[in-house]
């Protein structure tokens, strides 16, 4: 049901999965899910932007990434104490989820979720693709059998 909003009102407005397609001078354009495209001023008071998911894409176990400081974070796979809804949230089929490991130790050495470092530490860029193949939504199992057929017919 579409309630009216009053003028005067004070609102928060949230744009979720908004797709950054040109950044110039505190101003971004965005493309929302269903394509609709708007402008939207970036640096005025109020507003607050939280970064997902990296212009690269998701990381996939192998990647290197870097940070906007240049340090190093190593996507791997984590296989979650499945008793833990928190750390079981956003696993794969085959039972894992990415999760990023520092280069360094101390503040932040253990394992964290990709978009936790994207926010805290981005923008993230990819510096190595170790398995191109998963950038094309195989499984593990799917891109191995692929590279075995692919091997056998050579």
């Amino acid at each position: 049901m579409n309630v009216p909003y009053q003028v005067g009102e004070t609102v928060d407005i949230t744009l979720r999965n908004a797709v950054i397609i040109h950044s110039v001078n505190g101003y971004l354009d965005i493309e929302l899910p269903d394509h609709e495209q708007m402008c939207v001023q970036v640096d005025g008071d109020g507003i607050e932007i939280t970064r997902r998911v990296p212009a690269e894409g998701e990381p996939q176990p192998g990647d290197v990434w870097s940070d906007r400081t240049g340090d190093l974070w190593f996507a791997a796979r984590h296989y979650p104490d499945y008793d833990n809804r928190e750390d079981s949230r956003g696993i794969n089929g085959d039972g894992w989820r990415t999760v990023l490991v520092p280069d360094r130790v101390g503040e932040q050495g253990s394992p964290v979720r990709p978009e936790f470092v994207n926010e805290q530490y981005g923008p993230l860029k990819r510096q190595f693709r170790a398995r191109p193949q998963l950038d094309h939504g195989l499984s593990e199992a799917a891109a191995a059998e692929l590279a075995a057929a692919v091997d056998g017919g050579q």
